[in-house]
């Protein structure tokens, strides 16, 4: 009796993950219905591997322009941005860039914001991927406005964001935003989010035929691609 007991509590939990994972691929499935290669568009780091030449040719095709991770704070340097950004280049790809934040205070992320500069001078548009609760003192709010207001001088007209779910921006940097250009928000769910944002990061496992791999996706909403790289593109950037 107990074993039949435990074979019905196996099966239902094996039930309950199946289930699970079905509703998660089908919701997926309902957000990428959308996506096309006219607005949807990767955001690619060291997860992924180093893109091979015969994927980026292919690339080119799948999507408008990328987002490469330059950093994980301002010490650790991401292990194929380098190898990507030519690829990049190479190809006529346009790519923006972007540095997940570690930030302890306003003077660490006015440094981040410069190192992110120093390794990324030619990248199109810039991304404050603050998204990860590191600050200890001088504020959450005025250490992003600060990563902003040091990068601000030295990339002049390109668009500067902010990335994070909802939740984490309202309740760490709901006045910073304000100063950005544009807010990137990520919500995995199949309507687009009420919340003002200029691109919407809808999923983590969008399927791409040129890399042959499943990655984080986003569409480009209220903004065509000419706002986030400029009227004009020049490969040799």
């Amino acid at each position: 009796m107990k074993r039949n007991k435990l074979w019905l509590m196996m099966i239902t939990v094996i039930g309950l993950v199946l289930a699970s994972s079905s509703v998660n691929v089908m919701a997926d499935a309902a957000s990428a219905s959308s996506a096309n290669s006219t607005n949807t568009v990767y955001d690619i780091s060291e997860w992924q591997g180093q893109i091979t030449d015969a994927q980026a040719q292919q690339l080119k095709n799948e999507v408008p322009f990328v987002i490469l991770r330059v950093q994980y704070g301002s010490a650790y340097a991401d292990k194929t941005f380098q190898s990507n950004r030519d690829l990049m280049n190479k190809y006529g790809i346009p790519y923006g860039v972007y540095s997940f934040s570690q930030y302890e205070n306003p003077q660490d992320a006015a440094y981040e914001a410069k190192v992110l500069y120093s390794r990324a001078p030619n990248a199109l548009f810039y991304v404050n991927d603050y998204e990860d609760q590191t600050v200890t003192s001088g504020g959450t709010n005025d250490s992003t406005v600060a990563w902003l207001n040091a990068l601000r001088p030295l990339v002049g007209n390109r668009k500067i964001l902010l990335y994070s779910d909802a939740n984490f921006m309202v309740k760490h940097s709901a006045y910073a935003v304000s100063n950005y250009d544009g807010y990137w928000i990520a919500a995995y769910q199949d309507n687009e989010p009420a919340r003002e944002h200029v691109l919407w990061q809808f999923t983590s496992r969008f399927y791409s035929k040129a890399l042959g791999k499943s990655l984080d996706a986003n569409l480009l909403t209220s903004q065509s691609v000419n706002w986030f790289i400029g009227d004009t593109y020049d490969a040799n950037n």
